[in-house]
């Protein structure tokens, strides 16, 4: 088996893993996170509902994998309200 794809299939295992931390996990199971390895960093991307559940991916990120550093890119969804009142019939 190749070197490059040894490191290939550990990455993405890893990645696979933190994945399933993810969903399980009652303080994320956001399962509209996703996960990029760059040498020792952890990208993590995509939305989530509020800025205690971004803190929370990037807590669970560090601990599943302590010695990467996490590079958190995750937004938090803004939800604005309406302008003027809807008018129910």
């Amino acid at each position: 088996m190749s070197r490059v794809w040894s490191d290939a299939f550990h990455r993405e295992y890893g990645l696979g893993h933190l994945r399933e931390r993810f969903a399980e996990d009652s303080r994320t199971n956001e399962l509209d996170v996703q996960f990029e390895l760059e040498d020792d960093r952890v990208i993590l991307r995509g939305e989530v509902s509020s800025p205690e559940r971004r803190m929370a991916a990037q807590e669970v990120a560090q601990e599943f994998l302590p010695d990467k550093n996490i590079d958190n890119q995750i937004r938090v969804q803004t939800v604005h309200e309406p302008d003027e009142m809807e008018k129910v019939s």
